[in-house]
């Protein structure tokens, strides 16, 4: 019902009532002067009946009011749920895809711009076709950005940056708290006059808008998040998705720096736990050095090949860099007439020397961050074959960090020299380890090896004459 046939209700029942009201109260003279005139009873009912159809009139008219504010409030309710419902949706599908170890604030920010856009997976009732991320470089004095536009399910940043001047009052960033929105209509009388309020490059990568909803970045990074030309008309639900979704950007990007700073603080753990082998014995500094470089090599040449795509990421090839040099970190329970002999160790002497693999386990067990050192440090002197020790593990028994680990350890102390023997010949070296293929190191690792040879040969000569520290 529209308003013209409410307000029509409404004024008819009050005229009603008051011809019934006055009615009532003149009654018994007119009434009867009428029906004496007209010789019936007929009009003795007439006015209670108009006071009747005043009351269904003026109830009716009540009653479409109250249905009418009930229908624009359930809209809003709606409206909201779907708002939350939209952005619990999206922060579900920000977490689930986020990867903290390597997500910074711009790209949380690019994500937004996806999500808005359509183009990762999360349906939104109103989605802008157009975006700017742009942010203030106060060196230059100016706002520095790119167009991101959607192309079929792909966002296509454009490749020419715009440079706006952030004293201009068209620079985006000018005047605006938090968020704003708009549509052409709500300030000027045709869409044409609307174009004047933004800056001609913008214009130009974009054509005509029709509305947008801008966010103003603050914190580490000052600029401006826009969204241009949404399907429908955007309203403060719309505005309320994009506050939302920055909002999680910042606690998310907080979460960020905290994890890296825990990173750090947990890899010079491990590099001080690595240090404690390296005062045993000045050798395996040098050592350790070459092991981290040969390991994040393998890993990420595995990582490339599609059955290994599952398990090898940047965290991992990080981890295992970081992990690697605690593969011997047992040792430091070995006694050093047995640890530095300069010959071959008994039968007794290698039992007890084959114990660094469980001390070293040991020592690592508890701490989430240590799990992949200590899997190193327990299996890397297993065989693909089971005729390794401790645990005598066969094939992919044996953990995959593990299985990297023991050809790099294998080659750097064939081709290094020990207290208890000289270096072998790169090509004696090859050869043993191409034996091995298949009985003590992993087929695919193996094929690395023969494959890659050269780069092994590469890192050994870059860290033949260094001393000092591990790599950080």
């Amino acid at each position: 019902m529209n308003v013209k046939k409410e307000s029509f209700i409404l004024i008819f029942g009050t005229v009603l009532s008051i011809v019934a009201f006055v009615g009532i109260k003149t009654g018994h003279y007119y009434v009867h002067g009428l029906c004496n005139c007209l010789s019936g009873k007929l009009f003795e009912y007439i006015i209670p009946l108009l006071g009747l159809v005043s009351v269904i009139f003026l109830t009716n008219g009540v009653i479409v009011r109250l249905i009418k504010q009930s229908e624009a409030a359930s809209v809003n309710v709606k409206k909201a749920y779907e708002t939350m419902n939209g952005i619990s949706r999206v922060t579900d599908a920000m977490l689930s895809n986020l990867q903290l170890n390597k997500i910074g604030q711009i790209e949380n920010y690019m994500k937004i711009c996806g999500i808005i856009l359509g183009t990762e997976g999360v349906k939104l009732k109103n989605m802008a076709t157009v975006s700017f991320l742009a942010f203030i470089k106060k060196q230059k004095n100016s706002l520095e950005g790119n167009v991101i536009y959607k192309k079929g399910n792909e966002m296509v940043v454009d490749d020419e940056t715009i440079h706006i001047d952030i004293n201009s009052r068209l620079s985006l960033t000018k005047g605006i708290n938090n968020v704003v929105f708009s549509n052409w209509y709500d300030t000027v009388e045709s869409l044409e006059k609307y174009q004047a309020n933004f800056e001609e490059k913008i214009r130009q990568k974009i054509g005509m808008i029709k509305n947008f909803i801008i966010y103003k970045i603050r914190g580490f990074e000052e600029g401006a998040l826009v969204f241009f030309n949404y399907e429908n008309d955007v309203d403060r639900y719309d505005a309320e998705i994009v506050r939302d979704l920055v909002g999680h950007v910042g606690s998310l990007y907080s979460i960020h720096i905290k994890q890296k700073e825990n990173i750090m603080l947990q890899y010079t753990v491990m590099r001080k736990l690595a240090d404690l082998a390296e005062r045993r014995d000045p050798e395996t500094g040098k050592h350790l050095l070459r092991i981290q470089s040969y390991c994040r090599l393998i890993a990420k040449t595995l990582s490339a090949q599609e059955k290994y795509k599952e398990f090898i990421d940047d965290a991992f090839i990080e981890d295992i860099y970081y992990s690697s040099p605690l593969h011997d970190i047992g040792k430091v329970g070995i006694e050093d007439r047995i640890l530095l002999k300069p010959g071959k160790l008994t039968q007794d002497e290698m039992a007890v020397m084959k114990t660094h693999t469980l001390i070293g386990a040991e020592t690592l067990k508890g701490p989430a961050f240590l799990k992949m050192g200590q899997d190193i440090a327990h299996y890397h002197h297993e065989k693909w074959d089971g005729t390794g020790y401790p645990e005598g593990l066969t094939g992919k028994e044996i953990p995959l960090p593990a299985r990297i680990m023991a050809l790099a350890d294998v080659y750097d102390a064939l081709v290094s020299k020990r207290v208890y023997k000289q270096a072998f010949s790169q090509e004696t070296a090859e050869a043993i380890i191409k034996e091995g293929i298949g009985s003590h190191f992993d087929p695919d690792i193996g094929a690395i090896f023969i494959e890659h040879t050269a780069k092994f040969v590469e890192i050994r000569n870059s860290f033949q004459a260094e001393t000092g520290k591990l790599a950080s």
